[in-house]
């Protein structure tokens, strides 16, 4: 019974480290998403800036760069912590099946 009882625990905590896992994933991805249509557009707004003219192409061109750095930034910074998270709870899996099989 005892083995039994382990066991579920195991699969138990397993389960709940793939829903984890998977709610930081589908959290990417749902973060990536909306960053992917906004080059998108951005591109396609570009291509209409340039055949307006040249001076509103210029100045396009001036806000998206210092704006695409600013947004790399923070995904990059976004992304930086989440892979910390998810690196924080497989430490903590592991710690907490080394302090309970020790």
């Amino acid at each position: 019974y005892t083995w039994l009882n382990y066991q579920w625990l195991d699969d138990s905590r397993f389960h709940n480290t793939w829903l984890c896992n998977t709610r930081l994933h589908n959290t990417e991805l749902h973060h990536t998403w909306p960053h992917n249509t906004w080059h998108h557009n951005t591109w396609f707004h570009k291509a209409r800036f340039n055949n307006t003219g040249f001076n509103d192409s210029w100045l396009h061109k001036a806000r998206f760069n210092s704006t695409g750095f600013n947004d790399a930034w923070l995904h990059n910074t976004w992304f930086q912590q989440a892979r910390s998270n998810h690196a924080w709870v497989h430490d903590t899996c592991l710690l907490n099946t080394w302090l309970r099989d020790g």
